[in-house]
């Protein structure tokens, strides 16, 4: 979807927990705990928008249930 310049929209995602995690040093998809921020701009050196969530606890997953894109919305 474009947007006319000047023209505002809303866009909300949802991250899944299996967006966050990692291999660790067993192989395994790892979860860990801690304060994450989100940042959107055009480019690393712009950022427009932030905001952070924080993951309360560790947390092991299957991998063949791993989500790789977040859902989005426009309203």
């Amino acid at each position: 979807m474009a947007l006319q310049p000047g023209e505002e929209k809303e866009v909300c995602f949802t991250l899944q927990p299996s967006q966050m995690a990692f291999l660790d040093e067993d192989m395994r998809w790892k979860i860990e705990k801690g304060e994450f921020q989100v940042q959107i701009g055009s480019s690393s050196e712009d950022i427009r928008l932030q905001d952070s969530f924080t993951v309360t606890e560790n947390a092991y997953l299957a991998g063949k249930t791993r989500v790789f894109y977040a859902l989005g919305e426009i309203k």
